[in-house]
């Protein structure tokens, strides 16, 4: 009997430049093999291959062999070239089948009366349903009793079924079955990998469709979850990323750290792992984060808040830990120079501008100086953000906006993606969205970055100036002063923003002295002012002098502030100073605040993997290093002058 083809379509970005950085296609490859699996399934279909990378539309199409059914798997960042891709398919093959399913599939027949040359597409979780349409087009084409799935019957009226929860199922590892070995033959692609080791998700965050999947967690066996990290281990995959919501809320989370560094120690791989910690579970991430940050795996332990207010956090269904218990954790932290981030949405219903600099602040104050990653708010089809009831209740307005993959090289013709971006709700119009967004930045640059971080910590803790209000003086001031580089830099940016408030432009920054690579405008005020940073630093000693630091500690924390900063083709650096402010600072970070001695010092820098071109620096210290400051030296020695 001659198979049916089944082809898998799962496209990412490449990453990096030379390098060329990307996914296997792990959900596509898990419906196969959940598929495949059935003896049935088996017997009539032989999966041909996955489309998994983002190649040009024609060059794809034509790779296919007589293809009888392709499953597209769909996401923000993939869901235009997939209907590229499967209307070209259907101009070549009209008999071919496409399905589609994923997280940017809507729970609605939109997608079919769009688009025409979309046949099926399933809804929510999509094993069961995906196994059950691959049986049905074997036999005979009787799609009305599968659960989750839209589809055009033979009068080409769109039928939506019943929706029900999916059950507990076993679910065979497309890593152990094999299913990605012919694609370590496919060009020079060095690998990332997902794993999931549960699915569910014990949060129900109104602008996330995560905790409406199911009710209860479907835990995997522990022992096919380490059989993958042995697999990653033996495949030399560099980036591995577990996909479970909140990893670390289960006791054998600490088995699978263990199995991870146990494999790191044997073999050098996985070389880093990223995950989503567990909230409320602190000390136990903690504990897991010491672990990996032992061994050089640590990628930065999330501490996620997405809002500080009250108001917000009931009107999208959350809670947080307390800023008592957030400030013990980043002191543990910080003192076991373990990378953190804090993060954070923008635009949620309910927020402000002044509840959302305030929250800022507050985690500011509780000593979260390494990263604060900020997500602008977008509005995910299958979340309760996006049903009309609750849109109109809290007044939230969305633009069309281009998605451009940060960290990745933009390519020419490329198939564009696009988004619906939240700029205004009830409490919030898009000029304050701006604003925002605005003050953000400059933060992040600034403070997080380590342009000014030593300023503003420095007249925090002895003028009490509140963080906030330093970053606002420092706005304004760019605002003023048009002619400086951060008048030039605050100008670009706020037109930038205020065109994408009105659906024109993106939130991303090319600089060909970085290469074609995308970046996000929260690193890219960084990038422009640091092959000019002799010149920000004589202008911004303007800004400076409004707070009349006493001269001789001024001229200590100028010196400290430039010399701390890391420059492409630096390996070393000495700073000469009359006061002891490494260990000021050093103390500051672990909540552990003494008076600023007077005692003359020098600082000894080193960056024994010090980046030699632009390029590198941005990706090794900005796109790598922004969550554990790496923009700044961290090997340091201080000689005490007598």
């Amino acid at each position: 009997m001659n198979k049916k083809n089944l082809y898998m379509v799962q496209v990412d970005h490449l990453y990096g430049n030379e390098e060329k950085s990307i996914y296997l296609p792990y959900t596509a490859g898990l419906l196969a093999a959940y598929a495949l699996s059935d003896p049935d399934v088996a017997r009539h279909y032989e999966l041909k291959g996955f489309v998994f990378w983002r190649q040009p539309i024609e060059e794809a199409a034509a790779s296919m062999d007589a293809p009888f059914l392709v499953g597209f798997s769909c996401y923000i960042w993939n869901t235009e070239y997939n209907k590229a891709l499967a209307k070209k398919i259907k101009e070549i093959y009209p008999e071919c089948v496409t399905v589609f399913g994923g997280h940017n599939v809507p729970n609605n027949t939109l997608m079919l009366e769009q688009c025409g040359y979309i046949d099926v597409l399933v809804h929510g979780e999509g094993e069961d349903a995906f196994k059950a349409l691959l049986s049905a087009f074997a036999s005979n084409g009787d799609l009305a009793g599968i659960h989750n799935i839209s589809y055009r019957n033979d009068s080409g009226e769109i039928v939506k079924t019943c929706v029900s929860p999916v059950e507990d199922i076993d679910l065979p590892s497309p890593y152990l079955e094999g299913l990605f070995e012919p694609l370590f033959s496919q060009g020079d692609f060095n690998f990332c990998a997902v794993i999931e080791t549960n699915r569910g998700c014990p949060n129900h965050c109104t602008y996330c469709d995560w905790g409406r999947l199911g009710q209860k967690f479907k835990i995997f066996p522990l022992d096919k979850v380490l059989k993958e990290i042995d697999w990653m281990a033996e495949h030399k995959i560099e980036y591995f990323w577990c996909a479970d919501s909140s990893f670390g809320l289960f006791k054998r989370d600490m088995i699978i750290i263990d199995r991870l560094i146990e494999r790191k120690l044997e073999t050098g791989y996985p070389k880093t792992f990223k995950a989503n910690y567990a909230e409320r579970r602190e000390v136990e991430v903690y504990e897991m984060c010491k672990k990996l940050n032992a061994v050089g795996m640590n990628k930065g332990a999330t501490l996620s808040f997405q809002s500080l207010d009250p108001t917000v956090l009931k009107n999208i269904n959350r809670q947080n830990i307390t800023m008592e218990r957030f400030a013990e954790m980043m002191a543990l932290y910080n003192d076991a120079q373990i990378a953190t981030y804090a993060e954070l949405i923008l635009g949620l219903p309910g927020e402000t501008y002044e509840s959302f600099r305030n929250g800022i602040e507050t985690l500011l104050e509780a000593g979260q100086h390494n990263a604060l990653n900020l997500h602008a708010l977008v509005l995910l089809p299958n979340s309760q953000m996006a049903d009309p009831a609750y849109r109109k209740k809290h007044g939230i307005q969305t633009v069309k906006t281009e998605f451009l993959q940060f960290h990745c090289e933009k390519a020419q013709d490329d198939i564009p993606e696009y988004y619906d971006l939240v700029v205004s709700t009830a409490s919030m119009d898009s000029s304050m969205w701006v604003q925002s967004m605005m003050f953000f930045i400059f933060l992040q640059n600034f403070h997080q970055l380590g342009l000014l971080q030593f300023f503003a910590i420095y007249l925090y803790y002895e003028t009490n100036l509140k963080y906030c209000e330093f970053y606002d003086k420092l706005l304004e001031w760019s605002k003023t002063n048009e002619h400086t580089l951060c008048g030039e830099i605050y100008a670009s940016f706020n037109s930038k923003l205020s065109g994408v408030s009105v659906g024109k432009g993106s939130r991303s920054y090319i600089n060909p002295i970085y290469g074609n690579t995308v970046w996000p405008l929260e690193e890219a005020v960084f990038l422009e002012i640091l092959p000019n940073i002799e010149r920000f630093y004589q202008e911004i000693e303007d800004f400076l002098h409004l707070f009349e630091i006493e001269q001789s500690v001024y001229s200590s924390l100028l010196a400290y502030q430039k010399g701390m900063l890391k420059q492409p083709n630096q390996r070393r650096a000495e700073i000469v100073l009359a006061y002891d402010l490494h260990h000021y600072f050093k103390r500051i970070y672990v909540h552990s605040y003494a008076k600023l001695e007077q005692k003359k010092n020098i600082i000894h820098a080193a960056d024994k993997k010090y980046a030699k071109t632009w390029k590198d620096y941005a990706v090794g210290n900005v796109w790598y290093g922004r969550n554990d400051s790496r923009t700044l030296f961290s090997d340091i020695a201080v000689e005490y002058v007598i």
